[in-house]
């Protein structure tokens, strides 16, 4: 949860109620005040906010980190105490079991086998398929080769190359071939 010092108070209530969800579902919270400017000149108000916040969520959870000066934040972790993490776990447990589920949300008793894997949408934008089913792909670590050169002499280096065979699996894999 990131907040600024000068926040307001009705953001304050908003993002104390995110935290606050959080805890509740039995989830630690890192809080992180961010100082921008002069506002750094000032990380006591920042502990200031800190403390408000670990007091009126006192009953929810606990100080795990206290507030820490790192660069231009400040960080604090809390954690919800064992009770109430127990109590989220047994009302999710209860609540999926209740529905017929597993806890990941597949019904009971069903096996399902993976879900088909999506291209790499990075590795199609840069691979060609050739007519005879080969696999072509820029050569990589070449930006050094284009300095100082022609438009011409750019082009005529920047070729495709075919994917070496130790790797012909992993791009097929990863294309969704």
């Amino acid at each position: 949860m990131k907040l600024r010092p000068k926040i307001d108070a009705h953001d304050y209530e908003t993002k104390k109620g995110h935290v606050l969800r959080f805890l509740k579902a039995g989830d630690k919270v890192k809080v992180t005040i961010m100082f921008r400017g002069r506002e750094q000149s000032r990380p006591e108000l920042g502990y200031r906010l800190l403390r408000r916040l670990e007091d009126e969520i006192g009953e929810f959870g606990f100080v795990e980190a206290a507030p820490k000066q790192d660069g231009r934040n400040m960080i604090m972790v809390i954690a919800p105490h064992r009770s109430v993490k127990t109590a989220a776990r047994a009302g999710a447990d209860e609540a999926t079991a209740a529905a017929g589920r597993t806890r990941c949300g597949r019904p009971v008793g069903e096996t399902t086998a993976m879900p088909k894997m999506k291209p790499h949408s990075g590795l199609t934008k840069r691979t060609r398929v050739t007519g005879t089913g080969k696999i072509m792909t820029q050569s990589a670590n070449n930006v050094h080769k284009f300095v100082h050169k022609s438009g011409s002499q750019k082009r005529r280096l920047d070729t495709l190359s075919l994917v070496a065979k130790s790797d012909l699996k992993r791009v097929k894999k990863l294309l969704g071939r």
